[in-house]
């Protein structure tokens, strides 16, 4: 799978919300909230990393499983 293709389904996963990633995005949220490289973009407020600069809403739907995380804290 390459990047832009992650991407593409990371958003689609965002926008209808599949109820069989609901869990596995939970998880990813609260890994993703206790890390150094958490950011909050104050014009728009939201969470993105500051590893790769991607907006968590749609990072943590990622399909590429844990190796999206650019840190390697996510465990599936």
């Amino acid at each position: 799978m390459n990047k832009l293709q992650e991407i593409a389904i990371a958003w689609y996963n965002t926008i209808f919300k599949p109820e069989d990633g609901r869990e596995l995005s939970d998880r990813r949220f609260q890994v993703c909230l206790g890390c150094e490289h958490i950011k909050e973009n104050e014009i728009g407020k939201f969470f993105y990393c500051g590893a790769c600069g991607c907006p968590l809403v749609s990072k943590i739907r990622s399909p590429k499983g844990k190796e999206a995380c650019p840190k390697g804290k996510w465990e599936e």
